[in-house]
C-alpha cells in the first residue's frame, strides 16, 4: 500500500465514511416516495417494489459511474486524491 491510499484510509476510518455509507442506503419506503414522486400511483410502486428497486438501483449505479469519472478524470489533470475518491463513489455500490 502506497502512502496515498494510507492517508485515504486514515481519512476514511476518521470520518465513519463507511458507516454512512450502510446507512446511506435508500429503504423501501424511499424508492416508493421517489416513484409516487415521478408519477407512478403508490399502491403500483408498492405491488411492484422488486422491479422499482430495481430501476432504482440502476439509475444510482449509472449516476455513482457518472461521478466517479469525473472523479479519475480530476486524479489525471488535477488532484492525486481524484484515484481515491472514485474508488470510494463506486465501493458505494457495493454496501
Amino acid at each position: 500500500m502506497n502512502e496515498e491510499d494510507e492517508e485515504f484510509e486514515r481519512i476514511e476510518r476518521e470520518s465513519g465514511w463507511r458507516k454512512r455509507q450502510i446507512q446511506e442506503s435508500m429503504k423501501q419506503s424511499e424508492v416508493i416516495d421517489i416513484a409516487v414522486q415521478a408519477g407512478m400511483a403508490k399502491e403500483i410502486a408498492e405491488v411492484n417494489i422488486d422491479i422499482v428497486e430495481a430501476f432504482a438501483k440502476l439509475v444510482a449505479d449509472k449516476e455513482r459511474e457518472a461521478c466517479a469519472k469525473v472523479c479519475d478524470e480530476l486524479h489525471y489533470e488535477v488532484d492525486v486524491y481524484g484515484a481515491q475518491c472514485a474508488a470510494a463513489i463506486r465501493a458505494r455500490g457495493q454496501a
